[in-house]
């Protein structure tokens, strides 16, 4: 995490502070204490348990590999996965800004600044992370006598009128 705060600080100095910083699962795992955590109910569901076995076998080809976000992750928590190497398995989880200690503080899970999705085996023939920053709320504002709404996932501004009856950005396709 060291060399995560210094990136992020150097990005600051240079004015933009808005650059993509780089991660490994390894700065979460390595972190004193671990910044990283399986949920306990996919650990012991009745079918497929996510048990910390199985998610050591699935992350190990996962620990150096490099994604980036565009924002601060001090935590990673799984809420989902399958390992059933070597056919297809998956994980993901969220992104947080709090540490699991600020978390357990809270007692429930804050929002959650992204996901990351980790796909392995069957036809995905190398590892793959997927990572996406959570939308934000839709806004709304009025032009004249026409109401507009934000999306939370493109940011484009929409007349209502076009969204009446689909729920649906025109822009992204996404549900609003």
């Amino acid at each position: 995490m060291k060399r995560i705060l210094a990136e992020a600080q150097r990005l600051m100095q240079k004015g933009g502070g808005a650059g993509y910083l780089t991660y490994t699962l390894r700065d979460f795992i390595t972190e004193s204490p671990p910044q990283f955590m399986v949920m306990p109910d996919i650990q012991q569901r009745p079918q497929y348990p996510f048990t910390m076995d199985a998610a050591r076998r699935f992350f190990g080809y996962f620990a150096k590999l490099p994604f980036n976000f565009a924002g601060m992750i001090t935590s990673v928590v799984i809420y989902d996965g399958k390992e059933n190497l070597p056919n297809h398995s998956y994980a993901a989880g969220w992104l947080f800004q709090e540490t699991l200690e600020e978390i357990g503080q809270l007692g429930r899970l804050p929002d959650h600044i992204g996901s990351i999705h980790f796909e392995y085996g069957g036809t995905t023939v190398t590892p793959t992370i997927n990572v996406e920053a959570a939308a934000k709320l839709s806004r709304s504002k009025w032009v004249g006598d026409t109401p507009y709404t934000q999306c939370g996932h493109c940011q484009q501004w929409w007349p209502d009128e076009r969204l009446f009856g689909t729920n649906r950005c025109p822009g992204c396709g996404k549900p609003f």
